[in-house]
């Protein structure tokens, strides 16, 4: 298909790294941004795909991802209402290949696998993340909160074995590195982790806390094989109007207090624990076959613009 081969054809050779699957394409450069997402006078469609959970709405994305697009693909049925109110022009809810795998279940190693939010760690300023961000201008109610849970298991949990999960980002020169080996070096139960991707830490791990609604929550499998403690409160705060349906989805808490109290008393708490499939449904990645509906897509909408 020729407009298929045709699409790259102005970007630079700096992004031609970047270009993994056509006729998708990382534009890193704002020239670039405009020449082929504004640029009308050729036919090709400007087509966007979902790359998180997008519940803590970023407060760019619409002007970013919504509106210079003339289709956007969705991975369920959150994101499409979601972009819906947000005035895009055609969405597709087309799964998730990434979000969407089978656990398999491995050798318990942790208690608890902590998710932890730090792309907020920033070098001066805040972060404006998205409408319900509170991140303080040092960040220091990030750095408090992941301080008091290495010390909370250090010390009070001893018991516990919980491996915290960084993200690779926090090591990078754009981030500013936060002491996090050298706060758990005197506890042996608790272990930092920048390397080793999620997926293959939730197999080793029986329960889950996490500071945000993480790209992994996409899995539907995961609610069903894993009991999630989500922090609903600052710094990055539940938005209101999903707030009732994360109740029904994770172990809400709102404080390293409240989480010890969860903690101790997990086995209670998640015995029989309901699972809402509805909600559940809603917010995970769609069933279908991914690959073959967005080929079919594809092949549809570039057709139709020879």
């Amino acid at each position: 298909m020729k407009l298929l081969e045709d699409i790259t054809i102005h970007i630079t050779k700096y992004d031609e790294k970047y270009i993994i699957i056509k006729p998708f394409s990382f534009l890193s450069r704002m020239q670039n941004y405009r020449q082929i997402l504004i640029n009308k006078k050729n036919s090709i469609p400007n087509i966007f795909m979902q790359h998180g959970s997008y519940l803590q709405e970023n407060i760019f994305l619409k002007y970013n991802e919504i509106y210079p697009a003339d289709i956007n693909f969705v991975f369920n049925d959150f994101t499409k209402e979601l972009f819906q109110n947000r005035g895009a022009k055609k969405i597709e809810s087309v799964g998730s290949i990434n979000f969407n795998y089978s656990i398999k279940e491995k050798k318990k190693k942790f208690d608890f696998l902590y998710i932890t939010y730090c792309t907020g760690y920033s070098y001066t300023g805040v972060l404006i993340n998205n409408f319900s961000h509170l991140v303080s201008t040092d960040t220091n109610n990030i750095y408090t909160r992941h301080k008091k849970i290495i010390e909370l298991f250090g010390i009070k949990l001893k018991d516990k074995n919980i491996c915290i999960k960084i993200q690779p980002g926090i090591m990078l020169e754009t981030m500013l590195y936060i002491p996090f080996l050298e706060l758990s070096q005197n506890y042996p139960n608790v272990t930092i982790e920048f390397s080793i991707p999620i997926q293959n830490l939730i197999p080793k791990s029986k329960y889950i806390i996490s500071d945000y609604f993480s790209s992994e929550f996409i899995n539907r499998e995961l609610h069903y094989k894993r009991d999630i403690i989500l922090f609903s409160g600052p710094p990055l705060c539940l938005p209101e109007e999903t707030l009732e349906d994360m109740k029904k989805m994770f172990i809400l808490v709102d404080t390293v207090d409240d989480l010890e109290e969860k903690v101790r008393n997990i086995e209670n708490i998640t015995k029989n624990r309901k699972r809402y499939d509805d909600i559940i449904e809603y917010y995970s990645s769609k069933k279908c076959d991914t690959k073959k509906l967005v080929t079919e897509i594809l092949e549809k909408e570039l057709n139709a613009r020879k």
